[in-house]
């Protein structure tokens, strides 16, 4: 994740506070990567303090390992909803830069397929 996506830095104090509380695990890593994809790379917003006084902030008052969970998902769907990522991924994804890593992920590789053939997996089953 942290070599070929190329996560934003606005989200390493999200990690970093995590791993300080023992926090971080491969769902909550997961979970990042769908914010950093979402918000950051395919929306191309800059939440940065939201990101803090939603998420990160709240990791140094309570560690409940749900809530937090819960924060970050709620956060997601606040800038990228299911819908709005799926308008997003059928219009001009060739200039995206999440593109790559999304095909990736999904072991297209260098495969030729039809975007409407692409099925969007969502972050609701981490």
């Amino acid at each position: 994740m942290f070599g070929f996506l190329e996560l934003n830095t606005r989200v390493y104090p999200l990690i970093i506070s995590l791993e300080k509380e023992g926090l971080l695990d491969d769902n909550m890593l997961k979970m990042i990567e769908n914010l950093d994809l979402r918000v950051y790379k395919i929306r191309g917003t800059e939440p940065r303090a939201e990101l803090y006084r939603k998420t990160i902030s709240k990791i140094k008052v309570d560690s409940d390992y749900s809530e937090i969970y819960q924060d970050i998902k709620d956060f997601i769907e606040s800038w990228m909803p299911d819908p709005t990522l799926r308008t997003y991924l059928s219009d001009r994804i060739y200039g995206n830069l999440a593109v790559n890593y999304i095909l990736w992920e999904k072991g297209f590789g260098t495969k030729f397929f039809r975007v409407h053939e692409f099925v969007v997996v969502t972050y609701a089953k981490y």
